[in-house]
């Protein structure tokens, strides 16, 4: 069944939609944030496929300003490395505003794991993983925040 949007922000600060199938109401919705809009896409192809709504951003501060404007994902997929606010410079941010969101690293960077820790992240994925790998991080994430909706049951 289609008819669930992904939304996402472009380079330009632009809005591009697309369908996804299998998501309802009590979906959760996952930001996925990253420079590399085939990244972007893969993985909200992947999220869509196991049910999620995605919402896409560009950069650190493509996503502030999306969270800012009304946007409430229940877990956020952030990469490191990005023109402009970096993943930790983005969390640190968030945190700032009182915005308390599950954030996730991610990230090809060798220490990530560390860098995730440090900063207090949510979770982290090693660039490269698996989609068993992203759909688990994103569930355990979800569970121990105790997002109210239906993949983190």
């Amino acid at each position: 069944m289609l008819g669930r949007f992904l939304t996402q922000v472009d380079g330009r600060g632009g809005m591009d939609t697309g369908t996804v199938a299998r998501s309802s109401e009590d979906d959760c919705l996952v930001m996925v944030v990253d420079d590399e809009a085939d990244f972007r896409d893969s993985v909200a192809l992947l999220l869509g496929l196991d049910g999620f709504r995605v919402s896409r951003a560009a950069t650190g501060t493509q996503a502030l300003a999306c969270v800012l404007s009304g946007a409430k994902p229940d877990v956020m997929l952030l990469d490191q490395r990005m023109p402009g606010l970096t993943g930790t410079q983005t969390l640190a941010e968030l945190r700032r505003m009182g915005i308390d969101l599950p954030v996730v690293l991610v990230s090809a960077v060798a220490d990530a794991r560390r860098l995730a820790e440090e900063h207090q992240f949510d979770g982290v994925l090693q660039k490269p993983f698996s989609h068993d790998d992203l759909n688990g991080v994103i569930r355990d994430v979800l569970r121990k925040r105790g997002a109210p909706c239906s993949q983190a049951r």
